[in-house]
């Protein structure tokens, strides 16, 4: 491949990323309806209790299978049980799941975030339905918990380092520093997620 061809793949994976953001940005708060939750339940993290949630992942009965061509439909993620933690106060001030929260390191990346209006709470989730999801035990309930840990606890590590993270504004070093930091608060298999690469690929951390 030329050199030519490489910028051309790289300018439009930056015009990607930015526009991927800006949907996700818009479509964070879609609604869920945790009274069909599959398990509800408190968790302890860092000396406080987080109430959690399992709902089956729509992937789950293969309900997407029939949009796709036959010959892809092998690829489709089967999707396991997503999981979703409250918090009693927003924990940074990232409303959506781009910024620092980008680099909690629970499966997939942080894909749901919700903040009630009155501020009584804030939800966030992530899913079991990305493309290396088959490769993990989604529908193992254990597992599962432990990501919701894995999730509660790189948010807190994100708040401690938001305010450093801002501040770096367009310096990716800086960024990166606190980035690494909340990253690194969880497994390395887990680190790197859809959201992360296209910030690598676009320069936008």
């Amino acid at each position: 491949m030329n050199d030519q061809k490489l910028l051309t793949m790289g300018n439009r994976l930056e015009y990607l990323a930015e526009k991927l953001h800006t949907i996700n940005a818009k479509r964070s708060n879609f609604s869920i309806d945790f009274s069909k939750s599959e398990e509800t339940g408190y968790m302890k993290v860092r000396g406080r209790w987080y109430r959690y949630w399992l709902l089956k992942n729509p992937m789950w009965n293969d309900r997407y299978a029939h949009l796709l061509p036959e010959s892809t439909r092998e690829l489709l993620p089967h999707g396991g049980y997503n999981g979703y933690v409250e918090f009693r106060r927003r924990p940074v001030k990232e409303e959506t799941y781009n910024g620092i929260v980008t680099y909690v390191p629970v499966h997939g990346g942080i894909t749901y975030s919700y903040h009630a209006e009155d501020k009584s709470c804030s939800v966030y989730g992530f899913d079991t339905a990305h493309y290396d999801s088959d490769s993990y035990p989604i529908r193992n309930r254990d597992w599962i918990r432990h990501q919701i840990f894995v999730m509660v606890d790189g948010l807190l590590t994100a708040q401690m380092y938001e305010k450093a993270y801002l501040k770096g504004k367009n310096n990716n070093n800086v960024k990166m520093k606190y980035a690494d930091r909340v990253s690194g608060s969880g497994s390395k298999e887990q680190r790197m997620n859809f959201g992360v690469m296209l910030n690598l690929l676009g320069g936008s951390l």
